[in-house]
């Protein structure tokens, strides 16, 4: 190892080394400090901050480590590690210890050391073939692994923005944010409210008679299609009554209340018939009493009767069973 070495006349002595004069560009080396002093004064070593000089950095270094020797004599190491990215001779100068106590001063310096830093060989210096740029990093494949994050974000970010801007125009409309679906009404509910508005309009009482018939028995064809589903809006007022006695409507008295009502209003709107009064309120009577009387009662006669013909059927199996026996 190379060293500087100066031996006071008080017997201080001071030692730079460096365990290689010869690194290669960005290698480190190790600089060490040593202090061989007696134990009874104290000797401060020279203090640096990043660099030992300005191309020669300090990549880190240790605390002073003391060894007692005899004598009452101790040696102080203090080690520091060191790189260079500059290539050639490099100058270390001397290191200079200080002491001062009771207005004595004295300084005691080490030998300048070297330091050679050598570049990276890319190829011999008898080869005669091409050097080549550097080889860039193959690329990988992109997995589904690396790109999911990306897509549960772009899923986010798109889901609240729907929601900034559906909350944007509900506002603005002064609408709430989520509308509750009101149970749909019973079809007599419905035709009730309907056959209500159309007496309070009194349509036929202003001369309004083709108009007024023409009304009621879209309410009441509108009633029918809901309460027996059967598409009575597209059907003649014949299929209606055969569609309803096909499916088991067999009340004869709400049958005839029904033909006159739909049997009438074809009158007035294909053969121009003008009705009386009495007989204008006469079939708006006559919705009201076919919505009331058909809203449960047709249905539960309909489920009764299809009960009693299991019943029969169940009776009749059990009496040939006895007979079998």
């Amino acid at each position: 190892m190379f060293s500087g070495r100066y031996l006071s006349a008080q017997e201080v002595e001071v030692e730079a080394r460096i365990d290689s004069t010869n690194i290669l560009v960005g290698d480190q080396a190790n600089l060490s400090l040593i202090i061989n002093q007696p134990d009874s004064i104290n000797i401060l070593f020279p203090e640096f901050a990043d660099t030992i000089t300005e191309s020669i950095e300090i990549i880190n270094h240790t605390t002073s480590d003391t060894l007692r020797l005899e004598d009452k004599r101790i040696e102080i190491t203090r080690k520091y590690k060191v790189t260079c990215f500059d290539s050639g001779y490099h100058y270390i100068p001397p290191f200079v210890f200080q002491y001062n106590k009771d207005s004595i001063t004295a300084n005691w310096a080490t030998q300048p050391l070297f330091l050679h830093v050598l570049r990276v060989d890319i190829a011999p210096s008898d080869s005669s073939e091409v050097i080549f740029d550097i080889k860039l990093p193959d690329k990988m494949p992109i997995t589904l692994f690396e790109i999911l994050p990306w897509i549960i974000g772009a899923v986010l970010t798109g889901l609240l923005v729907f929601i900034v801007v559906y909350y944007i125009k509900k506002r603005k409309k002064k609408e709430p944010l989520f509308k509750i679906k009101k149970p749909e009404e019973p079809p007599h509910v419905i035709a009730i409210r309907e056959l209500d508005k159309l007496k309070e309009k009194k349509v036929w009482q202003k001369g309004k008679i083709k108009l007024y018939h023409s009304e009621l028995t879209f309410i009441i064809r509108k009633y029918i299609e809901r309460r027996y589903q059967t598409p009575a809006m597209e059907q003649t007022s014949n299929e209606i009554i055969e569609a309803l006695v096909k499916n088991g409507f067999n009340n004869n008295t709400q049958l005839g209340q029904l033909k006159m009502l739909l049997f009438s209003a074809d009158m007035v709107k294909f053969a121009k018939a003008k009705p009386l009064p009495d007989e204008n309120e006469t079939a708006l009577l006559n919705s009201y009493v076919f919505v009331n009387e058909t809203k449960q009662t047709w249905q539960k006669e309909l489920d009764d009767q299809r009960e009693g013909v299991k019943g029969i059927e169940g009776l009749e199996g059990v009496k040939g069973k006895e007979g079998g026996m």
